[in-house]
This record gives structure tokens, C-alpha cells and sequence, in this order.
């Protein structure tokens, strides 16, 4: 519930990023699937503050900052988007497919 004077935060990450995604997108592509980066709407602090601009609020600052995920596993990562709801066109793709890239370690 928002009221007025109240504050709304939100986060997002970088366009491109995490790593892991963009090798994801790339590997997808050489099945013919071209998927989007998700976070390109709100991938950079310019694009955030233009948000509470065109809907209203006033911006009182932005915080851009980088966290630190841990070392994971790059195959099970795959996995993971490969299963996602947010590519159902990958969920079509056979439950076999592996991605060479992904093999990469970071």
C-alpha cells in the first residue's frame, strides 16, 4: 500500500549481466532462440531514475552499488534458466540440450 509522502525502493541489475545470463542468451541463440535480456528496461541508473519520473514520484536518489554472487556451478545454472517460466521457448528444447559454453568456470 503506498501513501502519501511514503517511499517505494526498488533494485534491478545491469543490462548484460549477471554473466551467466548473457552466456545463457548466447548458448540459446545457437539453438535459434533469440531471447532478451530482461533487465535492458531498467539496466542502468539513467533508465531508473526516468521511472519514478513517468509515474509520478519524485526521485529522491539512486544507489548503485554491485553484489557479489557466489561461485556457482555454470552447468547447473543453465539448468535453471533453461527450466525457468521466464523462457517458455527454451522449455520446448529437448531436456537433453546442454550448452558447450556453459561448461565455462568463472
Amino acid at each position: 500500500m503506498l501513501k502519501l509522502g511514503g517511499s517505494v525502493a526498488f533494485s534491478v541489475t545491469r543490462e548484460g549481466f549477471p554473466i551467466t545470463a548473457r552466456l545463457f542468451r548466447d548458448c540459446a541463440a545457437e539453438f535459434g532462440l533469440d531471447l532478451p535480456d530482461r533487465m535492458a528496461a531498467l539496466g542502468d541508473e539513467r533508465r531508473c531514475e526516468d521511472v519514478p519520473a513517468h509515474t509520478g514520484f519524485t526521485l529522491t536518489r539512486t544507489v548503485a552499488d554491485d553484489v557479489t554472487l557466489p561461485r556457482s556451478d555454470v552447468e547447473q545454472t543453465w539448468l535453471i534458466y533453461r527450466d525457468s517460466p521466464h523462457h517458455p521457448e527454451l522449455r520446448a528444447t529437448s531436456k537433453r540440450v546442454r550448452c558447450p559454453a556453459m561448461q565455462w568456470r568463472p
